[in-house]
């Protein structure tokens, strides 16, 4: 009976034991099955991703193919690089359609100025091009005259390269005083600083096509910036950046903060573009400091009254009329590139090497 018994449970052993491997098998048959499908099915949206990203290069290709014939090199504006228009074309979050109405609108937008329009032969010359077919209305000498003298008291003037490569705009804010300026005057102040910044972007064309903007605010008092007029020239120098120069600007630091800094920036933010307002820094002097080291790759070149060393910005080109030389300007600018020919992200890793090593903190600088 023992013997019996003893055969029993081991064939049920046995059993049990078969029954297990089976479910085991089957558990797995269904596991592989299900990977089986998830990569065949991973492989599928793969193949449909590459077929529509293939399209969209495809439709690119078309529509850059059709904006450089219709729009070749001598129908371009000198502020319009194929570096700067390849930058629209690559955003992720952009199509090729949305770059090529920003290229068209900001040619639209150069062509509502009145006025001379052929180019100043001293930018030419400082260009190295002998003429430029395309109607240039805010490099003309009327526009550079008129821009040299609005803003000879120096709130606004381009100095300098950052780390990239790009042109700085420097603005003093605290020395324009709008007080009892007319409705011409106005436009004379928009239109100042659209050539303005049409040289920098002129001068931006030697690197990416983009340029940093820094702002100190010390003097900066509401009763010579009446809000009403300093509304209207922030709303029309606004839209001269957004219409003519889209996605230019690579930062934007203003500092030290003021009640007027702050109020403008509310007014503005509904109707900056997200690509304004989140490059837009509003510091303190302490930390505008160290931001401006960091933007210059060199400590040594934060101007005094940032409290650095750099006293030069004291001393601007000036004309014989005392009005700012801005083919002087466009000349320092691009002689400041030729002078660094290092490659764009060694000159990145120099700054971020010397600001790191070099720099001093906040505290001991009190």
């Amino acid at each position: 009976k023992l013997k019996k018994t003893l055969m029993r449970l081991s064939s049920l052993y046995f059993m049990m034991i078969r029954t297990l491997v089976d479910i085991v098998i089957i558990i797995l048959g269904f596991i592989l099955g299900y990977c089986w499908n998830v990569e065949s099915e991973s492989k599928k949206k793969d193949e449909k991703r590459g077929e529509n990203c293939r399209e969209l290069l495809e439709k690119k290709k078309v529509i850059v193919n059709n904006l450089e014939k219709n729009l070749g090199d001598e129908n371009m504006h000198l502020a319009f690089s194929k570096a700067y228009m390849q930058t629209l074309f690559d955003r992720r979050d952009r199509d090729g359609e949305w770059a090529r109405r920003k290229i068209i609108s900001a040619r639209e937008w150069r062509q509502e100025f009145d006025g001379n329009s052929s180019v100043a032969p001293a930018v030419l010359t400082v260009l190295g091009i002998e003429k430029s077919q395309v109607p240039e209305p805010l490099l003309s000498e009327e526009s550079l005259k008129l821009a040299g003298r609005v803003l000879r008291d120096g709130s606004l003037y381009w100095k300098g390269r950052d780390s990239f490569g790009r042109p700085v705009l420097w603005s003093k804010s605290g020395m324009l005083d709008l007080r009892g300026l007319s409705r011409q005057g106005e436009k004379d102040m928009i239109r100042a600083c659209s050539t303005m910044l049409e040289l920098g972007a002129v001068a931006a064309t030697f690197s990416d096509g983009r340029f940093a903007y820094v702002e100190c605010t010390d003097n900066l008092s509401p009763k010579r910036f009446p809000l009403g007029i300093g509304w209207r020239v922030l709303r029309g120098c606004l839209d001269a950046f957004t219409r003519g120069f889209p996605e230019r600007g690579s930062v934007f630091i203003i500092a030290p903060t003021t009640i007027v800094n702050r109020i403008m920036f509310a007014l503005a933010s509904p109707i900056s573009p997200p690509s304004i307002t989140k490059r837009a820094h509003l510091l303190n002097r302490h930390q505008a400091f160290d931001r401006v080291a960091t933007l210059l790759g060199d400590a040594a070149k934060v101007p005094s009254f940032f409290g650095g060393p750099d006293t030069s910005h004291n001393s601007l080109p000036r004309d014989q009329h005392g009005n700012l030389d801005l083919v002087v300007m466009l000349k320092n600018l691009i002689e400041a590139t030729n002078n660094d020919r290092r490659p764009v992200l060694l000159r990145k890793h120099a700054a971020s090497e010397y600001c790191r090593k070099n720099l001093v903190p906040p505290r001991s600088r009190r």
